[in-house]
């Protein structure tokens, strides 16, 4: 197990941590390498009396051309666990973000009001009669996702009905899918099962 000098004012500090890491049974190999570089990175910044501060913290979790998010975050993580060993001994610290390893969308949720117009909207499909080639994109991926969603629905309202109790007989509106374009056409029934059909 390799052994860094610590020169930097948080050289006590930081070797306080791996000596507590190391004895809570962890190896702190990698840790130790990254947090030499920090505490060579300090020195370079003129290693600031007060100690570990936003200014010090933010220029290091910078990232850097040549690294990617996830190593980058691991060399914020590191420096924000020596940030919450020193708040333990009662030292001011100043404690980095956490950052996501890649950007995450954020969902939408659709509003009852959005979901009844993008429903009426699906109603109001009809397929093109071009050949495939000359469809646009936007509608094969509609003619793709629409008889999916009807096919969710259509299980989904069968599991209800089922758990509800009611019967094969149920007075609830039977709704008819045709997928078009298969090697074999199917009808789609409320029941949620997809039969062959000789038509469409």
């Amino acid at each position: 197990m390799k052994t860094y000098a610590y020169e930097s004012r948080l050289a006590p500090y930081i070797v306080g941590l791996i000596q507590q890491k190391r004895s809570d049974g962890y190896r702190y190999e990698f840790e130790a390498y990254i947090l030499h570089h920090f505490d060579q990175f300090c020195l370079d910044q003129g290693d600031d009396p007060g100690g570990l501060t936003r200014d010090v913290v933010m220029a290091w979790v910078e990232q850097r051309p040549t690294e990617s998010k996830n190593y980058r975050n691991q060399r914020m993580s590191f420096v924000r666990q020596l940030a919450l060993y020193m708040i333990s001994l009662n030292c001011e610290a100043y404690i980095p973000p956490t950052f996501a390893p890649n950007a995450i969308a954020v969902p939408h949720i659709l509003s009852p009001d959005e979901l009844h117009e993008f429903y009426q909207a699906v109603d109001r499909f009809q397929p093109l009669s071009t050949a495939p080639s000359q469809i646009p994109a936007f509608c094969r991926i509609v003619q793709r996702v629409v008889p999916a969603i009807l096919l969710l629905w259509s299980a989904a309202v069968r599991r209800l009905l089922s758990e509800e109790g009611c019967c094969e007989s149920s007075p609830w509106p039977v709704v008819h899918l045709s997928i078009q374009r298969a090697e074999r056409p199917y009808g789609l029934s409320l029941g949620g099962r997809a039969t062959p059909v000789s038509t469409l």
